[in-house]
């Protein structure tokens, strides 16, 4: 039956009898790094820090003379967490470093780039560092916490926030559920004013912040749209003690078939591979879904989908 329906030149029974016949081979949905992520807010209007990129002990330092801040963080690029608790095999301990002396930015540079950082989330030789951003340090008087993922129970994408943000963001929503506060988004209306003014009240910005805290959610949902992604997590969204909301640190998550990754030029670094042992959940299913939508309307819509399902072992 599927060879037959398979000579009707279906595009998604082809590809999923392909898939299944080949035992499909586990896809990574691409997760932008640090920069790449700060440039797509710059593009799309949310507030972030200045920065630069430098794949140079030489060019870290010009641009922390560039920047005349009066505090730099120097972060190294990878794709893995625990960067700040990290050690390179050059000796140097930690991803992330802050100073008041520019100077001192070259040396810190030269003892990341070139070397392998080693975290909690790495192979254990590490991953290799071919880029810092150095970046003005922000001086944030409250760290909130804001995301816009698809969830499976809401058929759809749905805001998550918490006014309390910040690496202790786990044990936040394990101690205190009741500090993480949800909305469904209708994928026809996208992320209403009402909306978006409650959960800027629910992240806890005083009412004269609330509107343009708001506008920053919308523009997220935004990009979350244009670059196809399946989580945009920003942890933290602060607020500055000027009573301004900027965005601290993003990650984000894109579709393998998004268009937007044809017009991305990104030269990242292969993927780590995986940790040891199985790729199953214990008494859960692990669906892999891929889909673009190609027309949509409240009357009709025209979408491509692959759904994949691993069963448990």
């Amino acid at each position: 039956l599927v060879k037959s329906l398979l000579a009707q030149q279906s595009e998604f029974l082809r590809l999923l009898y392909l898939d299944i016949c080949t035992w499909l081979n586990p896809r990574r949905w691409l997760n932008l790094q640090e920069y790449q992520s700060k440039k797509l807010m710059q593009e799309h209007g949310v507030a972030v820090q200045r920065f630069y990129v430098a794949d140079t002990a030489s060019d870290a330092l010009d641009a922390a003379k560039k920047l005349n801040a009066k505090e730099i963080v120097l972060k190294a690029q990878i794709l893995a967490g625990g960067r700040g608790k990290g050690v390179f095999d050059s000796g140097l301990k930690g991803g992330v470093h802050l100073t008041k002396d520019p100077a001192v930015v070259g040396d810190l540079a030269s003892k990341m780039l070139g070397f392998n950082l080693i975290t909690k989330q790495t192979p254990k030789d590490g991953v290799k560092v071919k880029t810092v951003m150095v970046a003005e340090a922000l001086d944030i008087s409250r760290e909130t916490y804001f995301a816009i993922l698809m969830d499976r129970a809401c058929n759809g994408p749905v805001m998550v926030g918490s006014p309390q943000g910040g690496m202790d963001i786990e044990e936040v929503a394990a101690s205190t559920p009741e500090l993480i506060f949800k909305e469904a988004i209708d994928i026809f209306e996208g992320v209403r004013d009402d909306q978006a003014l409650r959960m800027a009240a629910n992240l806890g910005f005083k009412e004269s912040l609330q509107r343009q805290a708001a506008d920053q959610i919308k523009k997220l949902y935004d990009l979350f749209l244009k670059v196809d992604a399946t989580q945009v997590e920003v942890n933290p969204l602060g607020e500055t003690p000027q009573g301004q909301g900027t965005v601290g640190f993003i990650k984000k998550k894109v579709f393998d078939n998004s268009n937007f990754l044809l017009q991305l030029r990104l030269h990242e670094a292969p993927p780590p591979p995986p940790p040891p042992g199985r790729w199953f959940i214990s008494n859960t299913s692990i669906v892999a879904f891929s889909t673009r939508v190609l027309s949509a309307s409240k009357t009709k819509s025209c979408c491509r989908s692959h759904v994949f399902m691993f069963e448990p072992r």
